[in-house]
């Protein structure tokens, strides 16, 4: 087939595109992990002087419990929507008040469905552009509240939306948060906070929030700075909304004449007193482990512990040079943690589990920084991916809740971006039904015994433990002990 010479050109022109932007997220990575090796050098004598005293080196582990493992693939559903034209999308999350209501994260929307994973009733409820007067060339231009939304996550008790920010207004330089109140009714998000993180992070390090139900921190990757060395760029870290500093842009940014040196001043001019939330430091940190050089685990060479015989060793997804952390969720009943590994080779790209044994989960019901919460590697749901051409395709946000998908229920749901770039991007989702270890018709993303079979799944005293399982059915005990150090909830 012969094509015209204009199309010819194009097709190498956005090759030339592509291939220009990958060679820069690599150099990103490579300059993420050479700021890592150099915080390493910095500061491995000093790590008695920070927050969290297991720093660098996580401190070995006792955790306790029966471990988790897969059994077996998991049966894939159809995937439902596919190939469907988005602005980059990023991430989804949903509301389980019976309306079947789902959200959806772009580049620089945030939108609304009724139906799960259908459009119907599409509303745009956050738009991320800006218009404002550039004072240097007095001209309108378009910039944003922030670069780059990613994995949005949902409060379901609070009915709370989170929304990570990539690429501030403030600063390009800055990352952070916001939360919104969902109105069901009106179908709408009223805006409750904005919350800055540290400065010491990249633009582009809050790819995705995880909400905790037990503990109601937002969980965010980790970074290299080294205000909270334990923190580090391959963990998870907890931050608590409620303990933001309240300040203004003006008290945050500091004098005017810094201000106008920004990018977008008209923007930071007219909203000096705009109230903004400048992050406390990190209450909790999630260690990833798995068992010591075992593969496609990313299993670094640091041994945190040995359990049953087996050595368990930390988890650095960076160790895949061409890695890009896009998504993470809890499961509902808080037993799992899935992170999604996408990467520029296709066939490292997957989604990983990790599980939370009793000592770990307790660990949410404690507020204990200088003890680590450690998740256990139990298996990883395979997607592998068209990359490095003119087909690109990403992983992206993941979210968890059970729904009909064409006849079928299924519970786990991922999406892909096709980033192609001879149309527009679009994106799909792919859906899974969980394993039900004790087959008691209860999939372990939500069973409150996944060892014991309780298809009543009563929990008389809601410690999280069934009565099927727990030793004290009508005493809240999460630790599973009596007398409890929880006994002040009773």
């Amino acid at each position: 087939m012969n094509l015209p010479k204009i199309q010819i050109i194009f097709i190498f022109l956005a090759a030339f595109l592509f291939f220009s932007a990958c060679s820069e997220g690599d150099s990103l990575v490579q300059e993420e992990l050479e700021i890592i090796n150099q915080n390493k050098e910095n500061h491995k004598d000093n790590t008695e002087q920070l927050d969290f005293n297991f720093g660098e080196k996580a401190k070995p582990a006792n955790f306790d419990g029966k471990i988790y493992e897969f059994k077996g693939e998991l049966q894939p559903c159809e995937n439902s929507p596919s190939d469907v034209s988005e602005d980059e999308a990023q991430g989804m999350a949903h509301v389980e008040d019976g309306s079947e209501t789902w959200f959806m994260a772009s580049n620089h929307k945030i939108k609304a469905f009724n139906g799960f994973f259908t459009r119907n009733n599409e509303k745009t409820l956050l738009n991320a552009y800006l218009l404002y007067m550039d004072m240097s060339e007095d001209v309108y231009s378009l910039y944003s509240l922030s670069k780059h939304f990613g994995d949005i996550d949902f409060d379901q008790e609070n009915m709370m939306l989170y929304v990570p920010l990539e690429g501030l207004y403030l600063k390009d330089e800055l990352t952070g948060y916001s939360i919104y109140k969902w109105d069901g009714i009106s179908r709408e998000i009223l805006f409750e906070k904005l919350i800055v993180l540290e400065e010491k992070r990249t633009g582009m390090l809050a790819p995705f929030v995880a909400f905790n139900s037990i503990d109601h921190l937002a969980y965010l990757y980790g970074f290299h700075g080294t205000e909270h060395f334990g923190c580090r760029l391959r963990r998870v870290c907890g931050y608590n909304p409620d303990t933001a500093v309240k300040t203004t842009v003006r008290e945050f940014l500091g004098s005017m004449e810094e201000t106008k040196k920004n990018i977008r001043p008209r923007i930071i001019e007219e909203n000096q007193e705009t109230v903004i939330y400048k992050t406390s430091g990190p209450e909790k940190i999630i260690i990833m482990l798995a068992k010591c050089g075992s593969e496609g685990t990313w299993a670094s060479e640091d041994k945190i512990t040995e359990y049953n015989g087996v050595e368990y060793c930390e988890v650095n997804h960076t160790i895949d040079s061409l890695f890009f952390k896009q998504g993470a969720v809890f499961s509902p009943n808080n037993r799992f943690l899935f992170y999604v590994h996408s990467s520029h080779k296709g066939g490292n790209s997957a989604l990983h589990t990790y599980y939370f044994p009793d000592s770990e989960k307790l660990k949410f019901y404690k507020n204990d920084p200088d003890e680590p919460i450690y998740a256990i590697f139990t298996g990883t749901i395979e997607h592998e991916l068209h990359v490095m051409g003119v087909k690109h395709e990403e992983l992206e946000g993941v979210d968890i809740w059970t729904g009909d998908i064409e006849g079928q229920t299924c519970d786990l749901h991922m999406m892909m971006l096709d980033n192609d770039l001879l149309t527009d991007d679009d994106y799909s989702i792919y859906h899974w039904l969980f394993y039900d270890y004790d087959g008691d018709g209860v999939t372990d993303l939500y069973d409150n015994c996944i060892f014991q079979p309780n298809p009543d799944q009563f929990d008389t005293d809601g410690d999280g433990f069934g009565d099927a399982c727990d030793d004290h059915p009508e005493y809240f005990n999460p630790d599973q002990l009596y007398p409890s150090e929880f006994e002040k909830n009773l």
